[in-house]
């Protein structure tokens, strides 16, 4: 019995390395046993071919949302969301296709790099409870939301496929594609902002070191928390390009998926507050407002770690601070700290200039904001037609 479930468990693991391929959001898979990312002609074909099935049922299905026009029984600021619902619908999946036709290798390579610096770094530094907890609950989270999304949409379009139930997965799945492409700029964003914190925590362990031996420091010490800190600014370094790299082809699809979904929530508010007067609230409260709520916590959790990764830079600067405090007597201690304080200012100072550190909690809040003023000038619109 034991080796039976064995057995299965095995299968299903191996059945889950290519479920990312048929959800159409990569050409990779993983290889556990080598520790290697891989992908052949049929991989490929499998991701290109899901995804063109999606987009035509995608440009069928939903080109009913453009009828809104021709009716004569909608308040003319209701008939704008109907028919702005169709580009709002079709532009993230079609531009997200776009993108990881072009950059699925790149990505991919980032993440190659990535892991082999999480192994470099993490058999020289040990684990820390707190970091790992902190993490793994905001990727529990996120793929919570993602998988709350994903049976939200199945479950509003089961009506629209019942004779072919089949299809309704290929629809789905690219209606889906943007929150999945942007899992795993999440999931690397996450992956990256954990080192960071680990580095910070090495240099923390080292400031605890010299005052357990305040008035023990050797030449010895002096030697090793200089190649420590040389050490961690080698990797510090490399982790920040990666950064960059990410930020910079990921720069336009975040801009995109939120302006989109900025415009959309707004107007799927306001249409949730007309809607109870035509419909149920219950028919409200399990079509609309899951589909805006869960969008928002989704954005929550992404700026929340993009937040946790910028605050690592001034954690770090403040424990070499700390450190410094100890090596003013240390000529060459004291120069290697002073070099990270300063590689690490130009840093933060260039990631900033590039917007690669923008997105925080406040920049959430300020996108609230504009959903709720954009619900107010159509909630406006509605009543000046309707008197």
């Amino acid at each position: 019995m034991k080796s039976q479930l064995e057995k299965v468990l095995e299968w299903c693991k191996e059945i889950g390395k290519f479920v990312a391929i048929f959800f159409g959001f990569t050409s990779h898979w993983y290889d556990y046993e080598k520790k290697i990312f891989k992908r052949n002609a049929f991989s490929r074909l499998a991701m290109i071919a899901v995804n063109i099935i999606g987009l035509a049922l995608m440009f069928r299905g939903d080109s009913r949302f453009l009828s809104a026009f021709s009716r004569t029984d909608l308040n003319p600021a209701m008939k704008i969301v109907p028919c702005s619902r169709f580009l709002l619908i079709t532009l993230p999946p079609v531009c997200t296709f776009g993108q990881i036709i072009f950059c699925d290798r790149q990505l991919t390579n980032i993440k190659k790099r990535l892991q082999f610096l999480e192994m470099e770094s993490l058999t020289k530094i040990r684990r820390c409870s707190e970091i790992e907890g902190t993490l793994r609950r905001l990727k529990f989270f996120k793929y919570f939301l993602i998988i709350f999304m994903y049976l939200m949409t199945t479950y509003g379009e089961s009506e629209s496929f019942k004779e072919l139930s089949a299809l309704a997965i290929f629809y789905v799945n690219i209606i889906s594609l943007s929150n999945l492409w942007m899992l795993q700029y999440f999931l690397v964003i996450a992956r990256a902002c954990r080192l960071f914190r680990y580095y910070d925590f090495q240099i923390r362990q080292m400031v605890k070191e010299f005052e357990k031996s305040l008035h023990d420091v050797n030449q010895n010490m002096e030697d090793h928390a200089c190649a420590q800190l040389y050490w961690l600014r080698c990797q510090h370094s490399q982790l920040s390009g990666i950064l960059k790299e990410l930020q910079s082809f990921f720069g336009w699809q975040l801009l995109l998926k939120r302006v989109i979904s900025l415009i959309n929530n707004g107007m799927l508010i306001y249409s949730t507050i007309f809607e109870t007067i035509q419909y149920e609230f219950m028919y409200v409260f399990t079509h609309d407002i899951p589909d805006y709520v869960s969008v928002i916590l989704d954005f929550f959790v992404t700026d929340y770690v993009s937040e946790l990764t910028k605050n690592t830079f001034n954690d770090l600067q403040l424990s070499l601070n700390e450190l410094t405090e100890f090596s003013y007597s240390l000529k060459k201690l004291n120069r290697e700290c002073e070099e990270f304080a300063l590689y690490l200012h130009c840093l933060k100072l260039n990631l900033q200039q590039s917007t690669h550190l923008n997105m925080d909690r406040q920049n959430w809040f300020a996108m609230m904001s504009a959903a709720v003023t954009i619900t107010i000038v159509f909630t406006q619109a509605h009543l000046g037609q309707s008197v």
